[in-house]
C-alpha cells in the first residue's frame, strides 16, 4: 500500500494545470466558430492546443524546469491572445474578442501561480545561521548544521530562550537519510 504523498507547500502547479487544460478546452470549443478570424492556418491553433495541454501535463514539483516552461508558455499565450483580442476585434460583444479576452486573463492567472510557485523553488524561507555556526564549531558536518538550524527555525519557542538552540528533531524527522533530507529541503515540506 503506497503513502499519500505530503502536500507541498507554495507548489502552485495544480492551479496552472487546471488553467491549461481550460484554455485548451476553450480554443477547442471555439475554434470551429472562430476559424475565419484566425490570421493563422487552423493547424497552428491545434498545435497550441496540445501544447497547453502537454505542458498541464507534465507540470509536478519535482522538476523545476518545467516550472519554467509553464512560465514561458503562460507568457506567450497571453502576449498572442491579448494582440488577437485587441487587434483583430470588431467589438465588445465580438464572440472572437471575449474568447481572446477570456484566454488572455486565463494566460495571466497562471503566469501569476506560475511565478509564485518558481519563486518559492528557488527562494525558500531564510534560516537562522547561528545554531548552524554552533554545530560547525563543534565538530558537525555542514548538513547537520543546517538541519539543526531548520528545525531551530521551524520550531515552536517556549518561554526559555536557551530551549530553541538545543532543540532536537522530532522522531519522524530524525529517522530520515541526509538524501531525503534533502529531498525536503529542495520540496520546502520542512
Amino acid at each position: 500500500m503506497e503513502s499519500i504523498p505530503e502536500p507541498i507547500p507554495h507548489y502552485y502547479g495544480n492551479i496552472v494545470r487546471k488553467i491549461f487544460l481550460i484554455c485548451g478546452l476553450v480554443m477547442l470549443i471555439t475554434l470551429p466558430f472562430l476559424k475565419e478570424n484566425i490570421s493563422s492556418p487552423v493547424f497552428y491553433s491545434i498545435l497550441a492546443i496540445l501544447v497547453l495541454t502537454f505542458f498541464a501535463g507534465m507540470t509536478n514539483p519535482k522538476h523545476k524546469g518545467i516550472i519554467v516552461s509553464d512560465i514561458v508558455v503562460s507568457v506567450l499565450a497571453f502576449g498572442i491572445f491579448t494582440h488577437q483580442a485587441i487587434t483583430k476585434s470588431d467589438g465588445f460583444l465580438d464572440l472572437f474578442f471575449i474568447t481572446n479576452l477570456v484566454l488572455s486573463l486565463l494566460s495571466l492567472t497562471a503566469f501569476y501561480w506560475s511565478v509564485k510557485t518558481i519563486r518559492w523553488l528557488k527562494f525558500p524561507k531564510k534560516i537562522p545561521t547561528e545554531n548552524a555556526t554552533e554545530k560547525i564549531k563543534g565538530g558537525g558536518t555542514r548538513e547537520e548544521a543546517v538541519f539543526t538550524a531548520e528545525i531551530a527555525a521551524t520550531s515552536v519557542p517556549t518561554s526559555t530562550p536557551t530551549s530553541s538552540a538545543t532543540s532536537t528533531a522530532p522522531p519522524e524527522i530524525a529517522k530520515l537519510t541526509e538524501e531525503q533530507r534533502r529531498q525536503k529541503r529542495f520540496l520546502g515540506s520542512e
